[in-house]
């Protein structure tokens, strides 16, 4: 064997394995790979701020890259060791699947193995998947692992690993890759139900395609510089202009072979052809830093992009300089940075950059990704007091939370205060989780001073979920100035009053932000009263919803029947405001009538007493 030496994760096979449900005898069976993966994809949703319960039964796709099998090759070669959880535990279909499984997802779930670019060629399905309507969202990315030698062995007979084990990317010292052991998840959704979701987005993929060397060369594992360009050409002289392209994460292993033919294909395509910009393309791999993360590889290197692109930074290529460089940059209009640069935003697209992803059997995947400049977030006013909430299942689960909490919050410098409360409140599962912790804070110094002296009697266990009960009220409890300072304090709530009165007047010229603003108080015209307290009752649920509070059951009396309808789904706002506007102007024509209220009284008696009236009520 070459090298005794690989990028290896810490904390390998550490697994919270009650976290999903999983017991001990079935965990012990799994491979590390699948571990990993429902660790990452659960990560992946908490930094989405998307709760898994919300998710649970919808059409989310999962697809997955892995083609290392080290865990199945241990367990075959312990036949007294096998039990019933093997074949599951090894599978490879299964490292999606169960990540399918776990989270209740129903979209299509495949694990995909096109070797090296097999996380890129993820993306690529999970994109088409949506396009196509397969499922509305994919969970996408890649995994690797190294367990056992044999792998190792292979290759460094094939003398492709280097023997110190480090990839050096477009360097003359480059004698091979080394290896790296890694899980980068992505999520992919339609950018309109992202920005409808108020959800962070890292970034928008722009086009993506696979191709295949065929026998355009051989061995089967030499790359092909013929089908690289065939790749690009595909995306660059179709859907995207070279000149937008500011960056190329380049596959750049740092063999002798790869490297010159990589660089050769971007040059011809994409570094010779930007007309309209004259600067280098500029070029660099991920492997340098983390290794050759094999069926992660092409994950890692689009979750790079995304980072240099969030914090406008360009990071260097380790282990090159110009001197030892293994190609002519200057002739193939690239350059390699050597230190960290500034990113700046070029043209209406912004920060834009490619990724290559190649598999050693010549599949070929390449994507392009652009900054998304994502406009100010809706938040509620700034109140004096926050509450901040954690969950979990368990009381040691809960104490590790609070201390990372308070961690993470000493490391970061731009923590805002208010959005750290909303996103613990209303982007973060709880509902399956018995052990709470609320915290009334009015600063981040006061909630790292509540985190800090927080102690195990304070956690609160939960014995049963509460349900949650919305009633809506009928008439005769408007009152002037109704929800006034809501209007000028909740962004969302003055925005769904605006919408229901945009709908509204285009049956009557009513205005109810004018109406609440000037502090309106004859409510015994039903056809100004009914839109009013309507409109109200929604609002207040938009803006609860917004809060993270959801009713399990919602009940409506009278006017108030109207709301509940549209709120549980049964009615679209615009039915819903056309039910109101007739319903008020009809009510508005009836002269007179009484109304008897009977409480207390079993339904036979009073259906009893009303024999003598059949007929005239």
């Amino acid at each position: 064997m070459r090298t005794k030496r690989a990028s290896l994760i810490e904390g390998f096979n550490l697994f919270d394995y009650k976290l999903f449900g999983i017991n001990e005898t079935e965990a012990n069976c799994m491979d590390p790979q699948h571990k990993l993966l429902l660790e990452c994809t659960y990560k992946a949703l908490e930094n989405a701020g998307m709760p898994k319960e919300d998710l649970s039964g919808s059409k989310t796709g999962v697809f997955i890259g892995l083609m290392n099998r080290d865990f199945e090759a241990i367990m075959n070669n312990s036949a007294n060791k096998i039990s019933h959880y093997n074949g599951t535990g090894t599978a490879m279909s299964i490292a999606a699947n169960r990540i399918s499984f776990t989270f209740n997802f129903t979209g299509p779930s495949l694990a995909i193995d096109t070797a090296c670019s097999s996380s890129l060629v993820a993306l690529h399905y999970a994109s088409q998947a949506i396009k196509q309507g397969d499922c509305e969202m994919a969970v996408c990315g890649g995994v690797s692992c190294i367990i056992e030698p044999r792998v190792n062995v292979a290759l460094s007979k094939a003398k492709m690993i280097s023997p110190d084990g480090m990839c050096k990317p477009f360097s003359k010292k480059a004698n091979g890759y080394g290896r790296g052991e890694g899980c980068g998840i992505l999520l992919l959704k339609p950018l309109a139900k992202a920005l409808k979701d108020n959800d962070q987005i890292w970034g928008v993929l722009v086009h993506s395609a696979i191709n295949q060397d065929g026998r355009s060369v051989t061995p089967i594992t030499r790359p092909s510089q013929t089908q690289q360009e065939e790749l690009l050409k595909w995306i660059y002289h179709r859907y995207v202009d070279p000149s937008q392209i500011q960056y190329m994460e380049a596959h750049g292993t740092g063999t002798p072979a790869g490297d010159p033919t990589e660089a050769g294909s971007i040059s011809h395509i994409v570094g010779q052809s930007r007309t309209s910009n004259p600067d280098p393309l500029i070029i660099g791999s991920v492997k340098g830093n983390v290794g050759h993360t094999e069926s992660a590889a092409g994950a890692a290197g689009l979750i790079k992009v995304l980072l240099m692109m969030h914090h406008g930074k360009i990071v260097p290529s380790l282990h090159y300089t110009e001197e030892d460089s293994s190609i002519n940059a200057k002739a193939l209009n690239l350059r390699i940075p050597t230190s960290v640069e500034n990113w700046e935003k070029r043209g209406e697209m912004g920060r834009m950059a490619g990724v290559n992803s190649f598999g050693f059997g010549g599949t070929n995947a390449h994507a392009v990704v652009r900054q998304y400049k994502q406009l100010a977030r809706l938040n509620c006013a700034q109140k004096p007091l926050e509450i901040f909430v954690l969950s979990a299942a368990s009381q040691k689960s809960i104490q590790m939370m609070i201390k990372d909490t308070s961690h993470q919050i000493n490391q970061s410098d731009d923590t805002a205060f208010h959005s750290l409360a909303y996103t613990s409140a209303c982007r973060r599962s709880h509902a399956s989780y018995r052990y709470r912790k609320a915290f009334v804070v009015s600063s981040l110094n006061h909630l790292q001073q509540q985190l800090k002296s927080a102690t195990v009697t304070d956690v609160a266990r939960i014995k049963t979920s509460p349900k949650i009960v919305f009633v809506f009220c009928g008439n005769g409890v408007a009152y002037r100035g109704m929800c006034k300072l809501l209007i000028h304090t909740e962004p969302v709530f003055r925005t769904q009053i605006e919408e229901i009165e945009k709908i509204l007047q285009l049956h009557t010229p009513i205005n109810l932000i004018d109406l609440i603003e000037n502090d309106y108080d004859d409510f015994t015209k039903p056809e100004i009263a009914q839109p009013l307290l309507f409109a109200v009752q929604v609002a207040m649920v938009s803006l609860l919803g917004f809060w993270g509070i959801q009713a399990n059951l919602m009940i409506g009396h009278s006017v108030g029947e109207v709301a509940a309808a549209h709120c549980a789904g049964t009615l679209s706002l615009h039915d819903a405001v056309k039910v109101i506007y007739y319903r008020s102007v009809l009510q508005s024509t009836v002269t007179g009538g009484r109304m008897l209220a009977v409480s207390n009284l079993p339904v036979s008696n009073v259906s009893d007493r009303l024999v003598p009236y059949s007929g005239r009520l």
